[in-house]
């Protein structure tokens, strides 16, 4: 069995719901979903041996996405993904006129400040299980939806500049998925679904004008593409140490 522990913001409900047709095909398979909507995971903290909610609505939370589950328990999990964080295009990005070393140090001060940077620090620090990293899917094409980088170079630069220092890997949206390298394409944008919430549950997809998250077909096929990385990097026999 591969327990595969996933902590992230509202796009983790693209992996969520799109997960169904890749776990019958990987009996051996189980996925911990650990996701609240925002930066509402920031409100965690290590203590003892588990990765731990400060708040009663964030434990309540992950017991929603994770089936019971309310905090993260090294000695639960094979390994570790976070999702969704760190590349976040803002509004008034663009990049004619800007040089490359500018665009590219406003990029790795923003995913330094990231709560990426803290979950890879906390997590890395229980646990020497193999730990991944996913950046914030590239947006739906639109209107003044210009980003700083394409997303090979945002790749390079969070393994580089961050996931190196945690002994971390950073995974790549699908190039299937890509539109130009910077955009995603439209009909994985398509009857997005919203993470559910502890607090209230409102429509159950996000409206027509939402260019930022994706649907289960998106979620199926990141999770199939990463599969193999993941039982790559579990293969031979390899010792998992709990600190």
């Amino acid at each position: 069995m591969i327990r595969l522990c996933i902590l992230g913001n509202s796009h983790v409900a693209a992996l969520k719901t799109g997960a169904d047709p890749v776990l019958a095909r990987n009996p051996d398979l189980r996925l911990g979903f650990f996701a609240a909507r925002s930066d509402k995971t920031r409100a965690m903290a290590v203590e003892g041996m588990t990765y731990r909610p400060q708040t009663r609505a964030l434990a309540d939370q992950f017991a929603l996405t994770s089936g019971g589950l309310r905090d993260i328990n090294p000695a639960e999990w094979d390994a570790y993904l976070i999702y969704g964080y760190g590349s976040r295009r803002r509004s008034g990005d663009f990049a004619h006129g800007l040089s490359r070393d500018f665009r590219e140090a406003l990029f790795t001060a923003r995913l330094r400040d990231s709560l990426l940077a803290q979950h890879l620090d906390a997590l890395r620090g229980l646990s020497d299980a193999p730990l991944f990293a996913a950046l914030t899917p590239l947006e739906l094409e639109g209107p003044r939806r210009a980003r700083l980088l394409a997303h090979s170079a945002e790749v390079a630069l969070a393994q580089a500049q961050l996931c190196d220092g945690f002994g971390a890997q950073l995974i790549a949206q699908p190039e299937a998925s890509r539109l130009r390298d910077r955009f995603t394409h439209p009909e994985y944008g398509q009857a997005a679904p919203r993470l559910a919430d502890a607090a209230g549950q409102r429509c159950p997809v996000h409206e027509a004008g939402d260019y930022r998250h994706m649907n289960a077909a998106y979620g199926a096929l990141w999770l199939r593409a990463f599969l193999p990385v993941l039982r790559g990097s579990l293969s031979g026999g390899r010792v998992r140490q709990v600190r």
